[in-house]
C-alpha cells in the first residue's frame, strides 16, 4: 500500500473485525469489503470475518447491489470463498425479479465470473415444478 497509510488501514481492519454481528447489514459489509479490495489491502482474517458475517445474514438483508458488491470485492481481493459465493448464489435465486435491472444482472454475473470458482461448486438452479 504505497498510496495509503498502512497503520490507518490496520486500524480500520481491527475496528471492522470488532463490529457486532448483530448490527451487521449486507450493504455495509459489501462496502467495507469493496473498499479494502480496491485499495489492494490484504487481510485474510478480515475477509474471513466479513464472509462469516455475510453468511449469517438472512437473504432479505441483501439486494442485487450488495450481492454484486460483495462478490466483486472478494473476487478482486483474490479471496475464492466457495461457501460465500454459494450463499450469494442462493440469495440471487430468492430475490424478487423486479429488483433486478440490466446493470445489477451484469454486475452479479461479473462477480461470479471473476470469482474463478467452477460453477458446479455453486448452488444448483431451482427445480422446475412438475408440468411447468
Amino acid at each position: 500500500l504505497d498510496h495509503v497509510d498502512q497503520s490507518a488501514f490496520s486500524r480500520m481492519s481491527a475496528l471492522a473485525k470488532e463490529l457486532p454481528t448483530s448490527q451487521a447489514d449486507a450493504q455495509c459489509l459489501s462496502l467495507i469489503a469493496n473498499s479494502l479490495a480496491k485499495a489492494d489491502y490484504k487481510d485474510p482474517p478480515l475477509f474471513a470475518h466479513l464472509s462469516a458475517t455475510a453468511q449469517s445474514l438472512p437473504a432479505s438483508s441483501f439486494n442485487p447491489q450488495s450481492i454484486a458488491l460483495l462478490g466483486n470485492a472478494f473476487a478482486k481481493a483474490g479471496v475464492h470463498d466457495t461457501a460465500l459465493f454459494g450463499v450469494l448464489c442462493d440469495h440471487v435465486l430468492v430475490q424478487d425479479d423486479s429488483s433486478f435491472d440490466e446493470q445489477s444482472i451484469a454486475n452479479i454475473v461479473n462477480a461470479f465470473a471473476r470469482s474463478l470458482l467452477p460453477l458446479r461448486t455453486l448452488s444448483p438452479p431451482p427445480a422446475t415444478p412438475a408440468g411447468g
